[in-house]
């Protein structure tokens, strides 16, 4: 019983708290702003609650135009300091399997067909 008593308490103590770290040489980012889940779905939808029979397959292949879907400006006087992405086409190659009647699994592969811009010019990080 005391073991247990000391296990309850042990468990209600918080754990010691600290801030996050940031990376502020971490250069990553998505300018993804719709990624369609392989399945059963049908046009334009973005995600389907049913999961495939056993066995049965989709391929779906997305199409995407982005003009400036990244834009970085200055937050004092709002002058656009630079365009990592002005205009970019993709794809995306999709494929999923039925597998019993409770599970499906997929996959998505992302293809990048072009894109211009300005990458990460001007903000005071390295081109690597």
């Amino acid at each position: 019983m005391k073991a247990f008593a000391v296990a309850a308490t042990l468990a209600c103590v918080p754990a010691i708290a600290s801030a996050q770290t940031t990376d502020l040489d971490q250069t990553s980012f998505s300018v993804e702003r719709y990624t369609a889940v392989p399945g059963p779905g049908v046009f334009l939808a973005a995600e389907d609650p049913e999961v495939m029979h056993h066995l049965a397959w989709s391929m779906s292949l997305n199409a995407s135009l982005l003009s400036r879907p990244l834009v970085l400006q200055n937050l004092i006087d709002d002058e656009q300091v630079t365009e990592p992405v002005s205009k970019r086409l993709g794809f995306e190659l999709g494929g999923a399997i039925g597998l019993g009647r409770r599970y499906q699994v997929g996959a998505v592969v992302p293809i990048i067909a072009a894109q211009t811009g300005d990458r990460l010019r001007g903000i005071g990080l390295g081109d690597t």
